[in-house]
């Protein structure tokens, strides 16, 4: 993977623990950002676009009952 990440250039970066993956983008990240993941699942990827969905998705907000 390291080969890989030279690839892509300055600014490229390779993570071998997805935690701290999952840290680095939570901080990094910003609401409005734009973000693909892509992955083996045997990395588990899809824990951390949901640690990062519960992180960033706004709370549900209450709906107006229907007046008739």
């Amino acid at each position: 993977m390291w080969t890989l990440t030279q690839a892509f250039g300055p600014g490229a970066e390779h993570y071998a623990d997805s935690s701290v993956l999952r840290n680095r983008l939570s901080t990094e990240l910003r609401p409005g950002d734009r973000l693909l993941v892509k992955g083996l699942r045997a990395a588990r990827m899809e824990q951390i676009v949901a640690a990062l969905c519960t992180a960033f998705d706004p709370p549900a907000q209450p709906t107006e009952p229907d007046v008739q």
